[in-house]
């Protein structure tokens, strides 16, 4: 794997472990507003990390991600479908990147 893409992969795992983070003190704090508002940061900031690692196409791909859930629901649990939808989508990524590296 080449040092480029190695670091790439490195940088999803602490992007997938911040975002754990968030879900953790989201749940601490017994506050999804502000929880939701960190994710929001969160997924700027990873957007523009996966820019510059990997290139604008791939950063658009999270960029493009959107929560498909109601406003109606329990807010944690909206929140937490939110954090687990960008959860799954990096942790697929980062194995993606690894299978380029290997081609």
């Amino acid at each position: 794997m080449t040092e480029n893409l190695k670091a790439a992969v490195e940088m999803l795992q602490r992007q997938v472990q911040e975002l754990d983070a968030v879900l953790k003190q989201a749940a601490t704090d017994l506050n999804a507003i502000a929880g939701g508002e960190r994710v929001q940061q969160w997924k700027k900031r990873t957007v523009g990390l996966i820019a510059q690692h990997l290139g604008q196409a791939d950063a658009e791909r999270l960029a493009n991600k959107r929560s498909e859930f109601s406003s109606y629901g329990d807010p944690m649990d909206e929140l937490q479908d939110e954090i687990d939808m960008y959860r799954e989508f990096l942790v697929n990524f980062a194995e993606e990147v690894k299978k380029r590296a290997n081609q």
